[in-house]
């Protein structure tokens, strides 16, 4: 019976994010439609802040919407057995003991080894499990809904490297930045002294409009996954660099607009890594896509997106700005000696 009222519960709450996602899905289209018929620079500028406003407030009851739904999917489609041998293999990965998890997520020790062997015949909690999930790096539809032991290495590695990149974003370890999609949409195509033609993205490439007598220059995305399918930026980009050897990853939500293909119209994130030659060439290297990956590294994948969109809206300062403020707190001059009353931005 409780189980039941909480699913119930849990509709309703998202019968309601869904309703407030499509109220402002309405209005950012009606934004749209007055971007492109405002003529005056000033107009347009205000009109595309506001819309970059309602984007990021979209992306906030998204990732709202996506937690209750997983969480109402893991009530309705929960396979126990396989939960459990996901827990117990994560468990081994990382060293970690089972009864620290029991008590960490409110229970007592014993609590999920009586289910193993079948002593109890209850699911684990909501609470269990979303402790599971924090404490073994793993979303929580990847935890319930996912075969782990499946998967192939190639495909665990990149898992293990998609949990990396979430866990370095929580810790402050890496910065993106996002590209909103009104930036992406003004993407250039420079051309140098030399008369050298290049793009002012690294994922797009030069295309042409126009007739045989008036032919212009335009910058095309360039997707790796799928050439010539009409894939295109639909929603905010991501970018950060790794470190030590400032790779750099992005990611792209994009959507195929080619009506040669069955998937025209679905939105899935491509995700490229980009580095630089020694003549500042940028050299584009694929990594996946959420259209053709398989289901665990989907999840972990929108994972990773969830938590750069909360990154994304904290605030963020570089190791200068740090140590100039932890010198001010600590009455130190940077270099050596006391600030005698200075700041240490003088």
């Amino acid at each position: 019976m409780k189980n039941e009222i909480e699913k119930k519960q849990l509709q309703e709450c998202i019968c309601v994010l869904e309703e407030e996602v499509s109220s402002i899905e309405a209005v950012i289209a009606t934004l749209d439609l007055q971007i492109e018929s405002v003529k005056l620079k000033a107009e347009k500028e205000n009109l595309e802040h506001e819309r970059n406003v309602h984007y990021q407030e979209l992306e906030k009851k998204k990732i709202e919407l996506e937690r209750l739904q997983s969480q109402l999917m893991t009530r309705k489609h929960f396979n126990r057995e396989r939960c459990l041998n996901n827990v117990d293999m994560l468990l081994t990965q990382k060293n970690k003991k089972l009864g620290e998890l029991e008590v960490n997520s409110g229970n007592r020790p014993g609590y999920l080894s009586r289910m193993k062997s079948g002593k109890s015949n209850s699911d684990p909690s909501i609470e269990f499990l979303m402790t599971a999930s924090d404490e073994l790096e793993v979303p929580l539809d990847l935890l319930v809904g996912s075969n782990l032991a499946d998967l192939t290495p190639t495909e665990s590695f990149m898992l293990k490297f998609m949990r990396q990149l979430i866990s370095d974003t929580n810790d402050d370890k890496l910065e993106w930045t996002r590209e909103t999609l009104s930036e992406l949409e003004k993407v250039e195509v420079i051309h140098d002294m030399n008369g050298y033609v290049e793009v002012s993205h690294p994922l797009y490439g030069i295309g042409s409009e126009g007739t045989d007598s008036e032919c212009f220059e335009i910058p095309v995305y360039n997707s790796l996954f799928f050439k010539d399918c009409g894939v295109r930026p639909c929603g905010n980009g991501y970018y950060t660099t790794l470190v030590p050897n400032d790779q750099k990853i992005y990611i792209m939500d994009c959507i195929g607009e080619d009506d040669r293909v069955t998937w025209r119209g679905k939105r899935f994130f491509e995700i490229y890594m980009v580095e630089y030659n020694s003549y500042g060439n940028a050299i584009v290297k694929r990594i996946c896509n959420t259209l053709e990956a398989n289901s665990p590294l989907i999840a972990v994948v929108n994972s990773l997106i969830k938590t750069i969109i909360v990154s994304v809206s904290h605030v963020h300062i570089d190791d200068s700005v740090r140590s100039a403020i932890d010198a001010y707190m600590s009455g130190k001059r940077i270099g050596g000696g006391d600030l005698n009353g200075e700041l240490p931005f003088n």
